[in-house]
Parts: structure tokens; C-alpha cells; sequence
């Protein structure tokens, strides 16, 4: 099976968000008089909507107000912070060069995710972007898969998400399409191996290896056929 519709992610698949999202959390919960917290308390919940995060994180608090505060702050602050993963848009450079649909489901923002991709010079390469302002259901609910799916008019047998959460591998196989696991994910690696049996990314470099050897072995079994 070749795929021709790649569904990501973005926080922590293609972009290291990680810092300036850490940072714009404490500058709210600050703003709010709450303490900060940890680093590491915010990368395991990195991924879910924002007003699950601020209830993880702060259970009295009001997330919803802390959301809003959130995201009218998040790209002052991560504007000079937030940079691509390595190969990252070489990767997804050859991947439209090959005529391939390019799409974007996150629980960011739209618009966060859209001047990022305008700061990176990369807009263009993605026909869609799908933030958590688009869909009335998150994931891991499948609703912006869907949406996607239709969106793009593509075959859900020839799409794959492309993830670094559990959430990202649930909205998957809840929409019924592959799934690929980026190995620089900050969740327990080996569950989700275990859970869901997604395609593995150790680099980009290396699954782009593997889509072009998959696409030769098909292209020499047309041939025999």
C-alpha cells in the first residue's frame, strides 16, 4: 500500500513547540497568580486541547479563561522559539513535489498554526490546515480526520496520520486509517508500540527510504502482473 494523503500532526511531530508552550503556560498561570510547574508536568500533557491542560494542571482553576489567555500570548512568546524538527521540511518538500496531499490536524489553534507555517516559509506545501477551532471534537476524536478526508476528496485507504501522541494513533484507528509514530514523542514509546502497532519514524530521512522502497516493489509487481 502507497499513500498519497498525509494527515499531521504539528506540535511535537513536526515542530519542537515543547519550549515556548511550557513557557506560555507559566506566563499564564502566573498572570493568574498560580505557580509554575515543571517541565516535565507540561511535555506529558502536550497534545490536548488547552483547557484539558490547565485543568490537569491547575484543577481549581477557570481553563477557560486560562485558555483564552494562553492563546492571546502564545506567539509573542513562541514566534522566535519554535523551530522544525531535523529534515522536516526537506521531507515534506519532496513529498509535494510527488504530488502528494499535505495536511495539518492539531488542537492548536488555526491561526497559531498558520503563522508558524508563514514564519517556516511553508504554507504553501499543505492544501489544509485543521486546528482545534475547526472541529467541534478533538481528537482523539476521528471528526477532523474526517474532515480532512473529505475536504482533500481522498481514499481513507491511502491516508495515514502522522503523530507523536496516543491521541494522534486513537483518532486514527477510530477514523480507520494508518498510523505512523514519530520516535521523538515524549509519551511511553513502547505501549504505544504495543497499543496500536503504528508504522515507526525514527527520521524522516529514513521513512521517506521506506515510502520509496515500498513504492519500487509495487511498481516491479505491476510489472509481473
Amino acid at each position: 500500500m502507497t499513500f498519497h494523503n498525509f494527515l499531521f500532526d504539528f506540535d511535537g511531530t513536526l515542530a519542537d513547540t515543547a519550549p515556548a508552550i511550557i513557557a506560555t503556560i507559566n506566563e499564564t498561570l502566573k498572570s493568574a497568580g498560580y505557580k509554575p510547574v515543571s517541565e516535565k508536568e507540561v511535555r506529558k500533557l502536550i497534545g490536548k486541547p488547552l483547557e484539558i491542560i490547565f485543568e490537569k494542571l491547575e484543577p481549581s482553576c477557570d481553563a477557560k479563561f486560562l485558555a483564552l489567555k494562553y492563546k492571546s500570548s502564545y506567539l509573542e512568546i513562541a514566534r522566535s522559539e519554535v523551530e522544525l524538527f531535523e529534515g522536516t521540511q526537506e521531507f515534506l518538500e519532496k513529498l509535494k513535489i510527488e504530488g502528494k496531499e499535505l495536511a495539518i490536524i492539531s488542537t492548536k489553534s488555526s491561526k497559531a498554526i498558520e503563522q508558524h507555517l508563514k514564519d517556516f516559509g511553508i504554507s504553501s506545501l499543505f492544501s489544509l490546515v485543521i486546528g482545534g477551532d475547526s472541529v467541534t471534537n478533538q481528537k482523539p476524536d476521528p471528526e477532523g480526520i474526517f474532515l480532512a478526508i473529505k475536504s482533500l476528496q481522498a481514499n481513507p485507504k491511502t491516508t495515514i496520520m502522522i503523530g507523536d501522541t496516543k491521541d494522534d494513533l486513537l483518532a486514527a484507528k477510530n477514523a480507520e486509517i494508518k498510523s505512523a509514530l514519530v520516535e521523538w514523542t515524549n509519551q511511553p514509546i513502547e505501549s504505544l508500540k504495543s497499543e496500536f502497532k503504528p508504522i515507526l519514524i525514527g527520521s524522516w530521512k529514513d521513512f521517506r527510504v521506506n515510502l520509496e522502497r515500498v513504492r519500487k516493489s509495487l511498481k516491479a509487481l505491476d510489472k509481473i502482473v
